[in-house]
């Protein structure tokens, strides 16, 4: 008898306990389809802020690129046409050849005119040090392949367009190599290949002149964010005198180019 009294109790207290859970294991199957949704939103939503932030940094220099274009194009090159990225473009598939022929013969004197003193500093320091190692350069440009405008920055007193350095990257095909008397290869290939240079143009008021020139590695990213903003168009003036800033004389096309 006790046992069947205890057994009975227990009865009606699983009873109890199942008919108290019961609304309790509804409520919580109607509500777990909206935790499932809370939760995926959640993810989702944190997955998207992250990628896009990942998509920042990796198409940085893409989107750089859309920024300078859309300013050359639309709001400067209108009113100064050596900034139309057109312009820009057969200034650089001019000014190429000339400066892989001059890696080549060691000698950058036929563009004197179109580059600055830092950039022949530069090279002069590259073709000694190459001199003294005992190295010749095969260096053969054989297609410009792209030119690509990552930004455009004031990077002195001016007044613009003085002053203003604008940045590129190449894309080019060719032959670049470092090579021993012997004619063993030291560096690089002899068969052409894609190679791509980081180039810097200053201009000084008139025209364009290259500042720099370096290898672009895989993987180099160009961040130009900590880079003084243009000035407004309206602040921007050319020399007073058309030929003061042309060595020798020399008249600038009134397109702001210069035939190399």
């Amino acid at each position: 008898m006790a046992d069947r009294r205890v057994m009975r109790r227990v009865m009606a207290r699983a009873i109890g306990a199942l008919v108290w859970l019961t609304p309790a294991l509804a409520l919580a199957q109607e509500e777990r389809p909206q935790l499932e949704f809370s939760t995926r939103l959640i993810f989702w939503t944190g997955a998207v802020i992250v990628m896009a932030l990942v998509a920042r940094v990796v198409f940085r220099e893409q989107l750089a690129e859309r920024r300078t274009l859309r300013r050359m194009m639309d709001e400067i090159g209108p009113f100064f046409p050596e900034f139309d990225i057109d312009s820009v473009k057969r200034w650089v598939h001019a000014a190429a050849p000339h400066i892989w022929d001059g890696w080549r013969r060691r000698d950058l004197s036929s563009i004197e005119g179109y580059v600055t003193e830092r950039f022949l500093a530069e090279q002069a320091e590259q073709f000694d040090a190459a001199r003294r190692a005992g190295h010749e350069h095969a260096a053969k440009l054989v297609q410009l392949l792209k030119v690509h405008p990552l930004g455009l920055y004031p990077m002195g007193d001016g007044p613009p367009p003085r002053d203003l350095e604008l940045m590129l990257r190449l894309e080019q095909k060719a032959i670049d190599c470092r090579v021993q008397p012997d004619g063993t290869v030291i560096e690089g290939s002899t068969d052409p290949r894609q190679i791509m240079h980081f180039w810097t143009l200053v201009h000084d008021g008139r025209r364009w002149r290259i500042d720099r020139v370096w290898r672009a590695e895989p993987g180099d990213d160009v961040d130009l964010r900590d880079k003084p903003p243009l000035p407004p168009l309206m602040a921007w003036k050319r020399p007073e005198d058309p030929e003061s800033d042309s060595e020798g004389g020399e008249r600038v096309e009134p397109d702001g180019e210069t035939p190399l």
